[in-house]
C-alpha cells in the first residue's frame, strides 16, 4: 500500500503548486488521482511483483545512459 497526503499549497519560496498528482502504473494507467487545489490523500495499491515482470519484458531501463550534472 503507498499512501502520501498531497498538499496544494506554497513552498517557503512562495511557489505555488496544484495538487492533483497520480499514482501510475509501469503501463501508464492512472490508479490513483489526488484532487487539484487541495490537500488531499492518495492511497492506491502498487505490486512489487507485476513491477519486477514488466521489467523483464521491457528492459528499457537498461539501456540508460549514465548522466551528472556539473
Amino acid at each position: 500500500m503507498w499512501r502520501d497526503a498531497i498538499a496544494s499549497a506554497a513552498d517557503g519560496n512562495g511557489c505555488h503548486y496544484r495538487g492533483d498528482s497520480r499514482v501510475i502504473n509501469p503501463q501508464g494507467e492512472i490508479i490513483a488521482t489526488a484532487d487539484a487545489h487541495q490537500a488531499t490523500r492518495i492511497d492506491a495499491e502498487l505490486s512489487m511483483m507485476a513491477l519486477r515482470e514488466y521489467r523483464e519484458k521491457f528492459p528499457a531501463w537498461q539501456d540508460a545512459d549514465e548522466f551528472r550534472l556539473r
